[in-house]
């Protein structure tokens, strides 16, 4: 309610269903419908540019080199070298995670492949990532805690990075970094990272056509570790 409580003349927010909290609505003034069909959530937030009287741009990736030229210096040191990879086992939502042996083979099968591993973690997730990096073996290693310029100076640095639908996967892609995300019980086509040097691998079944304030659906099939590892691959091939 605190959009309510500012006072403004015009308070512009989302119209159902795009918008997810239905109470939030009692705050605006005006509504604005989101993007049709299986869009993007960015073309949903980007349909709001209009409401205040702007061209709306392009749905195009993100680019966040701005931040990378602040924090490129920041970067965690480790026992690790280049090219490292960036395994973030995390994410906001149990629905979202990985099994750790899944993501431990992953590991090993990309330090097999000659790349360094660190294992990137956030609050909460110390355990899961200690126990990762002891799964997986040699060539494999636990990043030290980190604030958000480190955490972006370790992505924007790495040859690929690996994780869920979590928003350290997006950060990356709009640095560039190759990124492969997996999906387990989102829709990918909605929450997606965005980028020419991105990949998804989706274990989730597709959410329905009409539109949503969510992007969640239920999973589908199991994703395996084999193909997550075809698939970076292939991403560091392109």
């Amino acid at each position: 309610m605190v959009v309510r409580w500012t006072g403004a003349e015009n308070r512009i927010g989302l119209a159902r269903p795009w918008r997810r909290e239905r109470l939030a609505g009692l705050a605006y003034t005006d509504t604005v419908r989101g993007a049709t069909g299986q869009a993007h959530v960015v073309a949903t937030n980007l349909a709001m540019v209009a409401a205040v009287g702007k061209m709306i741009p392009e749905l195009s990736p993100p680019d966040g080199s701005w931040l990378l030229d602040r924090v490129g210096d920041r970067a965690p040191s480790g026992d690790w070298s280049s090219p490292y990879a960036v395994v973030l086992p995390g994410a906001g939502g149990a629905h979202k995670v990985l099994a750790a042996s899944t993501i431990a083979e992953v590991a090993r099968g990309l330090a097999a492949d000659g790349l360094e591993v660190v294992v990137g973690w956030g609050p909460g997730e110390e355990s899961r990532a200690t126990a990762v990096v002891e799964a997986a073996g040699k060539g494999v290693y636990m990043a030290p805690p980190t604030d958000l310029g480190e955490l972006a100076a370790l992505l924007g640095g790495a040859a690929l990075v690996l994780g869920g639908d979590t928003g350290p996967v997006h950060l990356a892609a709009s640095f560039g970094a190759p990124t492969l995300a997996v999906f387990l019980a989102s829709d990918w086509r909605r929450n997606g990272p965005l980028g020419n040097r991105t990949a998804v691998v989706s274990g989730a079944a597709d959410a329905p056509a009409s539109p949503s304030g969510t992007a969640r659906t239920r999973p589908r099939r199991e994703v395996s570790s084999a193909e997550i590892l075809e698939s970076a691959r292939g991403l560091l091939a392109r």
